[in-house]
Parts: structure tokens; C-alpha cells; sequence
């Protein structure tokens, strides 16, 4: 549900929205390190592949690999290739340069 206002995050915060991995609706600006995003906004973590929400904490989930948006590569790139990181579920981290 989303209800009109705004949550302004610091990156470092260890929540969904501010993650690389989480695909919602978020603003984000490299120089402040601030996240906009609407409260209660949903989006899809791309590592879960499930709908969670943005201020859902990284630390409290079993499965994640929680990724600084700083690290987000430029559009239409990707760092892990066409299909996303492989996920390791034991160690609940991505496996990249794997193959």
C-alpha cells in the first residue's frame, strides 16, 4: 500500500531499499548517500525473487546477501551477467565469477 509519503534512508541503512539487489521504486542520491522511497513501497528482491517491502531489514532475513546500492552497476549493464548472481544458500551470499 502505498499512502503518499516519503521515507528519506541513509544508504548504509540495511534495509530492502537500500540494496543493489531490491527492485522497487526508490530515488537515490550517490553525493548525500540518501534513498527516497514511498512508504511501505513494495519491490521484488532479484536474489529471493519474491515482493518485499523497502524498509524490511537485510540483517533479519535468512537469504540475503545484502549489497550497498553504491554498487549498482550503470543501466543496461550488469556485474553478474544476463541472469543475475548464482546464490549460495549456504553461505547466503551470491557466488560471483563462479562458473
Amino acid at each position: 500500500m502505498v499512502d503518499g509519503r516519503k521515507l528519506i534512508l541513509p544508504a548504509e541503512l540495511r534495509v530492502c531499499a537500500t540494496c543493489s539487489y531490491w527492485d522497487g521504486a526508490r530515488s537515490h542520491d550517490a553525493e548525500t548517500k540518501l534513498v527516497v522511497v514511498e512508504h511501505r513501497c513494495p519491490g521484488e528482491c532479484l536474489l529471493r525473487e519474491e515482493q518485499i517491502g523497502c524498509t524490511t531489514p537485510a540483517d533479519g532475513l535468512k537469504l540475503c546477501a545484502w549489497e550497498p546500492i553504491e554498487s549498482e552497476p550503470p543501466s543496461g549493464t550488469s556485474a553478474t551477467g544476463p541472469e543475475g548472481p548464482e546464490f549460495d544458500e549456504q553461505s547466503a551470499a551470491p557466488k560471483i565469477g563462479t562458473s
